[in-house]
């Protein structure tokens, strides 16, 4: 299933939960509205991830290693969640 082109009922849920997801979407907005869609009036998203600093400083040292062979690292999304402007809520 596609996380940013959910094919679930709309305002069919009560809660919906996204544990250690949304750092694997390219595009976490999408994926929270699908998500939002498909909640009840009132219902409850739950969402549970790393911090910013879980990996620290491992992930930046590995990194350098993959970096050091010549190869493109993809984006850590996971490190986006941890910003202001990704953790305000979505406009309606």
């Amino acid at each position: 299933m596609d996380m940013t082109a959910l094919e679930l009922p709309a305002a069919h849920f009560d809660c919906a939960t996204a544990a250690f997801t949304l750092f694997f979407v390219a595009d976490i907005k999408a994926c929270l509205r699908g998500l939002v869609e498909c909640l009840k009036p009132g219902g409850q998203l739950l969402i549970c991830g790393f911090s910013g600093l879980s990996f620290s400083p491992n992930v930046d040292l590995v990194r350098a290693r993959i970096e050091a062979y010549g190869i493109t690292v993809p984006p850590l999304r996971w490190k986006r969640l941890g910003e202001e402007a990704l953790s305000q809520a979505l406009p309606g």
